[in-house]
């Protein structure tokens, strides 16, 4: 009976130490699969994000200059904007290079990690990160990164827009034309009459070009708004993706953990019985007392009364 008992024991543990290997096992691949499709997911949203960049580019980039040539408009002198070459970048760019640069550290942490560890980590340690959201730093035309991007110049030229002087030539001849019909084609009278047209035509130039660079600026305002929209979501999306991933690794060790717990709980009390059915075979085992019999006599008691 003991070595029954002993037996079925021994095959508890077996299959236990199975059950716990295929436990764990299938947990590291639902652990690594809710990592994969995470990171994929969030790679795609950073791919969209970056899209919808390229496409407004060519909204935004000039009126950077047109808000520059308003402000020298209205102040006078130069005014300088960023050179059109340099894309600024935004938190989740600077995210992902933090990253980059964390895993291509040489530091055996960091190496091989996914994105959400190593921005998980950057969300806790600060000051691990070699970018800061709270300073401006942008690309340049050689994928260099900087916080000093090369500067432009603007200044507010109106009359030497080509639109503007095509429109004086011509009103300046159909003025000289009207004049000379009417016999003043010179004198005081046309001098007079020229330098009225011209101022005129100034001030309505100049108003019809600070419209013109002010309805550029709208459109580079909204193109803005429209990256900034696009940057908020992805970020909100990631920032859902890496909260959900976290929450299914938490469910998938938690459900591992209590699985691995009811495995050793089932092989304790399988211990216990197979250890309770080696004491019973044991005492069913022992020799039989040997008889008892009255004060010495070495017979039965019958046999003495």
């Amino acid at each position: 009976m003991s070595w029954v008992a002993v037996a079925v024991g021994g095959a508890a543990v077996v299959g236990a130490g199975a059950s716990a290997y295929a436990s764990n096992s299938a947990a590291k691949k639902s652990a690594n699969a809710v990592k994969g499709s995470s990171s994929d997911a969030n790679q795609l949203q950073w791919d969209m994000y970056d899209q919808t960049r390229e496409d407004f580019a060519p909204f935004r980039q000039p009126s950077d200059r047109a808000l520059a040539t308003l402000q020298s408009a209205l102040y006078g002198g130069d005014s300088e904007y960023i050179d059109p070459r340099f894309t600024r970048l935004d938190s989740g760019e600077l995210q992902n290079l933090n990253a980059d640069l964390l895993r291509q550290s040489g530091n055996e942490y960091f190496a091989g990690k996914d994105n959400n560890f190593l921005l998980q980590h950057l969300a806790n340690n600060p000051w691990d990160a070699k970018y800061s959201a709270d300073k401006p730093f942008y690309r340049g035309p050689n994928g260099e990164i900087t916080d000093k991007p090369s500067m432009l110049s603007a200044q507010w030229k109106p009359q030497e827009s080509e639109g503007f002087k095509y429109t004086k030539s011509r009103t300046l001849e159909d003025l000289g034309r009207s004049l000379r019909m009417m016999g003043r084609g010179s004198g005081t009278v046309a001098a007079n009459a020229t330098g009225r047209t011209l101022g005129d035509l100034n001030v309505q130039n100049e108003a019809t070009q600070r419209n013109e660079l002010w309805n550029m600026v709208k459109t580079g305002q909204g193109a803005a708004g429209s990256i900034a929209g696009a940057g908020q979501n992805a970020a909100n999306t990631v920032g859902g993706n890496i909260m959900s991933a976290g929450n299914n690794l938490a469910s998938i060790a938690q459900n591992n953990g209590q699985t691995q717990a009811n495995l050793w709980a089932g092989l304790g009390g399988t211990a216990a019985n197979a250890y309770g059915a080696y004491q019973m075979g044991q005492y069913l085992n022992k020799p039989a007392a040997a008889p008892t019999y009255a004060s010495g006599q070495g017979m039965p008691l019958w046999r003495a009364q």
